[in-house]
């Protein structure tokens, strides 16, 4: 009877034994869960933010030039579709780190196509400078022109005057 007992006690043992290692277990997984949880939902937002700032970056670019806003207006577009993907996938808990790499990978390619719109703006606004100095200079050229011509005209009614006088001598 005391081997029956002492084998129950074991086997009671034994059970319990079990029971905790899944409990701890299941609380060990539903903790690391939980953790990548939060470390994708900071991911979520830190990729958001950074998708709201090109955003804004590309905005400011606005006004320059029609195609220039044209494509300012795809790229917006664009920013606007995936931040709305990635809202919707997590809202429904299936946005995975390869979903946010996806968005970074775009970010990536937003920020190459900002650097060329910048540097598009730039060339515009040095050839806006330098058409610009041309006009002045044209411009100014005009003023010469129309002094110069004020001035012949001047000179050339005092010669036809002074012809005309010229004329009613007699030699």
């Amino acid at each position: 009877m005391k081997k029956l007992f002492i084998s129950a006690m074991i086997a009671m043992l034994l059970i319990n034994s079990v029971i905790l290692y899944f409990l701890f277990n299941e609380k060990h997984e539903k903790q690391v869960v939980i953790e990548q949880k939060t470390s994708l939902e900071q991911d979520y937002k830190s990729v958001s933010d950074t998708l709201d700032a090109k955003r804004d970056e590309i905005d400011q670019l606005r006004g320059k030039n029609a195609a220039l806003d044209k494509l300012i207006s795809e790229k917006e577009q664009m920013i606007d579709q995936e931040k709305a993907a990635l809202a919707t996938q997590l809202s429904k808990n299936i946005l995975t780190a390869a979903d946010l790499d996806h968005a970074r990978k775009m970010i990536a390619q937003d920020e190459v196509t900002i650097a060329s719109l910048q540097n598009e703006v730039s060339q515009y606004k040095e050839q806006t400078k330098q058409l610009t100095t041309q006009k002045e200079q044209l411009s100014t050229d005009l003023n010469c022109e129309k002094e110069t011509t004020a001035q012949l005209t001047d000179e050339n009614t005092g010669l036809s005057k002074k012809v005309e006088v010229g004329s009613f001598l007699q030699i």
